[in-house]
């Protein structure tokens, strides 16, 4: 009698462990399908805030180009791998908050928030090496006899200083603010005013 309780105790810890493998695993299974669902292009631009972005990737070269393949919202805005797409979803959540808040409501709310909604995101971007637009683009995979010389040169000296794509290519897909100014732009060839998006 005293064998067989000894026996059941000694199996309990396992069969605690299995439970948890199996729950860990429902839980990360759910999470990634919960994740595939809010990462769609027409769950992301269901906030009316989120128009103005909408109607500006629309005219990118990351939407409409000619090999056909277009980008979505989640691929620039959430990195891969499933931790890192919880945990940006987390720091999303506050976008829900200015959405319910009335924060940018309207187009020139909008505006008014752009350079600091930009800097966010490109601060993101730079933190993480531009883990998202390496999802697509490589160093290794760029191709010399396509790219201008300049460009090439330029890839292959941001590769050897370890700059991350953002920091050469902010306005990809949106408009890039008002306000602000490129430090490697001449200041001579600067416009006087850049003109209202709209």
């Amino acid at each position: 009698m005293a064998r067989d309780s000894g026996r059941r105790r000694s199996r309990w810890p396992w069969a605690v462990l299995l439970l948890g493998i199996v729950l860990g695993a429902l839980g990360l299974a759910g999470a990634s399908v919960a994740l595939d669902r809010v990462e769609t292009q027409a769950f992301c631009t269901s906030c009316h805030t989120m128009q103005t972005p909408a109607a500006e990737m629309k005219f990118s070269l990351h939407h409409a180009n000619r090999s056909g393949v277009a980008a979505g919202c989640a691929d620039c805005h959430v990195p891969p791998g499933t931790v890192a797409r919880v945990w940006r979803h987390a720091q999303a959540s506050r976008e829900l908050w200015h959405e319910w808040k009335g924060t940018i409501a309207t187009p020139e709310m909008y505006e008014m928030q752009r350079l600091e909604m930009a800097q966010r995101e490109w601060a993101r971007l730079e933190s993480n090496g531009s883990a998202e637009c390496r999802v697509c683009h490589s160093f290794e995979a760029m191709a010399p006899d396509v790219q201008k010389k300049s460009a090439y040169a330029r890839h292959q000296r941001a590769q050897a200083e370890g700059k991350s794509c953002i920091a050469c290519h902010k306005g990809v897909a949106h408009e890039l603010p008002r306000e602000w100014i490129d430090p490697d732009e001449d200041a001579s060839a600067r416009p006087a005013e850049r003109p209202a998006a709209g």
